[in-house]
Formats: C-alpha cells, structure tokens, sequence
C-alpha cells in the first residue's frame, strides 16, 4: 500500500506516514528520491545536511556555513537590490559634476567631487555584486568621470601657465 500523501503540501521533507519517526521527500505530486543537494535536517530544521541521492551524508551545517562556502550571502538580496538601484544612480550623478566647467576662480573641487562619486559607485556595484549591466555602467561612468577631471585639471594649467607669460611680458 502507499502512503498516504501530504496533499497540497510544500515540495520538501515531510514525516513518512508509513514508517512513524522518518521521513520522506514530497515532489509536489508524489514521494520521490530528492536530487542531491543540501536540504534541512527534518528534525533540526536550522541545520542542513547533504543528501547524495540515495542518503544522508554525515555532517550538518548552517545556512551560513553553506553560504559561505557557496560564496553567496554576503549581503542580503534586499541590500543588493537597494544598492543596485542607487549605485547607477550616483555614478550618473558623478559624470554630471564631472562634466561641469571650471574656471581659475572656481578650480575644479565639483568636478573632482563628481568623479569621486562615480568610483564610489563603481567600487560599491563590485563589492555588492550587482547586476552586470549596473557593474559596466558605474565603472564606464567611473573612467570618464575621472578622465574629465583630468582633462580639466589639464586645460586649467595651460590656462595658468598662458596667464603666467603674459603677466611676464608686462613686467618691466
């Protein structure tokens, strides 16, 4: 005879109703052989074992232990997404400030500030791992924002150095 299904139950480990103290592995649609993978020790639910297909492996470990050997967890998927949202955000914002003329009297304190921001942004979209296009966006942003500082800071010193010789040709 089989045992009595776990109707409407989630997919997972449930008590086998033919064998009282066990348990079995619910489909969705029928007892079945779960694929190997970690699974939550059905008597101790914070702890994960390893089932190879046929049986449990001996060894437990946490949801964290698995996630770090998985490389995965570092920062909650909610953070990511936040973070994956704001960084392009400020990256933007970056090339704006960056972008920003100067002058002798100004300097180029905004346009500095711009691409500082925008290698935050870029820094913070690797650290976080956030979605690639999002990563490309912020580093791309990043190069040219700096670049433009550069090419500022640059056009300034001709600027000044132009400045320079023509106060030395009035001096007597």
């Amino acid at each position: 005879m089989a045992p009595e299904t776990p109707y409407g139950a989630a997919v997972g480990w449930h008590p086998d109703p033919a064998n009282p103290g066990a348990h079995r592995y619910w489909n969705g649609s029928e007892w079945a052989a779960p694929p190997p993978d970690w699974y939550p020790v059905p008597e101790n639910p914070p702890y994960f074992a390893y089932w190879d297909g046929t049986r449990f492996l001996d060894g437990v470990k946490t949801r964290a232990q698995l996630d770090q050997m998985h490389g995965r967890g570092k920062f909650s998927p909610q953070t990511v997404s936040t973070v994956g949202g704001i960084a392009p955000a400020v990256a933007i914002v970056g090339v704006i400030l960056a972008s920003q003329s100067a002058s002798l009297i100004s300097g180029t304190g905004t346009i500095w500030l711009g691409a500082g921001l925008a290698v935050i942004a870029g820094v913070v979209a690797r650290v976080f791992d956030i979605k690639t296009w999002a990563q490309v966006l912020c580093i791309i942003a990043a190069l040219y924002s700096v670049g433009a500082a550069i090419r500022m800071e640059s056009a300034l010193e001709d600027r000044r150095e132009e400045i320079t010789r023509q106060f030395d040709q009035l001096a007597p």
